[in-house]
This record gives C-alpha cells, structure tokens and sequence, in this order.
C-alpha cells in the first residue's frame, strides 16, 4: 500500500524583534509504504523559502534563508515476538541556509527505539 502526503504551507513568523520575524513558503511530503502486516517505511522530504522583514542592526542586512531535509524511517510491527511492540529507525539531515552565515545551521540524526501500543 502506497500514501503520498503533499503538504503546501504559508508560515508567518510574527516574532518582537522584526530583524528575526520572517514570513515564506514550505512544501514538504510524506511516502508511506506499507510492505505488509510488519513492515512500514515513512520517508519525509521538505523546503521552504523564508524573507526576513527587516535589516538585522548588526550585519545592517535584511536576510532570506532556505530550509530544507529529508528523512526516513522504518517500522517493523511484532518485532522479537513482542505484540503490541513497534521497532523503528530513523536516519534524517535538515539543512538552513541563510544568507547571513552567522545562522546557517544543519542537523543529523540517527534514531533506534520501540513503540508500544496500548
């Protein structure tokens, strides 16, 4: 069995200091594979396109940044004989590059655990 989740967002980030505020657009989907009763793979993909609305006083520069990432993570139902348990995996790496790099930032990640449902 096969989803495909699109998404398409409008963020408006009406933060106090309007050096930070920002407002964009983010597109992201989710694939969802159902192999069978035990195994499920989820994989996410988004980016998004961000204006600042004003000049930030230090760098006296009105900065735009782009987020984007991809994830995937596997779920196996039944995992050692354990009914009621999921056991999942996710590997995943987000990226933000700004044009002032003083905030450019990404992050890694590789996650194991299991899920238990009640």
């Amino acid at each position: 069995k096969h989803i495909v989740e699109p998404q398409l967002a409008y963020i408006d980030r009406d933060l106090d200091g309007n050096a930070m505020a920002n407002d964009g657009v983010r597109a992201s989907v989710n694939y969802i594979y159902q192999h069978d009763d035990h195994w499920r793979w989820v994989l996410n993909a988004s980016y998004g396109d961000y204006d600042y609305k004003e000049a930030n006083p230090i760098y006296d520069y009105k900065d735009k940044s782009n987020h984007y990432g991809a994830s995937l993570s596997m779920f196996y139902t039944g995992a050692f004989g354990l009914k009621h348990w999921t056991f999942n995996a996710t590997a995943g790496w987000y990226e933000q590059d700004n044009d002032l790099d003083f905030y450019d930032s990404s992050v890694g990640v590789v996650a194991l655990g299991m899920l238990r449902r009640f």
